[in-house]
């Protein structure tokens, strides 16, 4: 699955934010929450928009879940992947929900999330719902971080 709209947004995003004066020192990582091919697009992309001292400066590296098991970076950018109109069923089941904890914990300082879909067009046992949910109310969670 790939979704073109969310890997261009993520790829202008990255090369916004490499340009930051905040951001520097700063290492980056992308993980498309659902199959090789998005991060494969990510890659892709980012190759020809940020000049090559400027990736390995960043530790720039794309993948799913399992490619960041044990590394973190800085900031981490994750695809839900998934679009509109597109036939989808929950993500359930144990092996989503590892997957989905270790791409909420590899970052250091933020985690940028990128989605196609509204909140409520997921099931409510669906792990994209409340990831959803939890990016829409952090404070809920006990958090005081702003997210974007």
């Amino acid at each position: 699955i790939q979704n073109h709209a969310e890997a261009q947004a993520i790829v202008d995003t990255i090369a916004k934010l490499a340009e930051d004066p905040a951001y520097d020192g700063k290492t980056m990582g992308v993980i498309a929450l659902q199959g090789h091919a998005q991060a494969r697009l990510i890659e892709k992309l980012l190759v020809k928009s940020i000049e090559p001292s400027r990736f390995q400066r960043l530790r720039l590296r794309c993948g799913e879940a399992s490619t960041f098991q044990g590394d973190e970076r800085h900031v981490m950018f994750l695809s839900l992947v998934t679009a509109p109109n597109v036939n989808r069923t929950s993500l359930t089941d144990a092996r989503y929900e590892r997957s989905y904890n270790v791409a909420m914990s590899r970052a250091r300082d933020q985690v940028w999330l990128f989605h196609s879909v509204p909140l409520q067009d997921f099931g409510h046992n669906d792990l994209r719902h409340r990831l959803l949910r939890f990016f829409e109310t952090p404070h809920a969670a006990g958090l005081d971080a702003v997210y974007e």
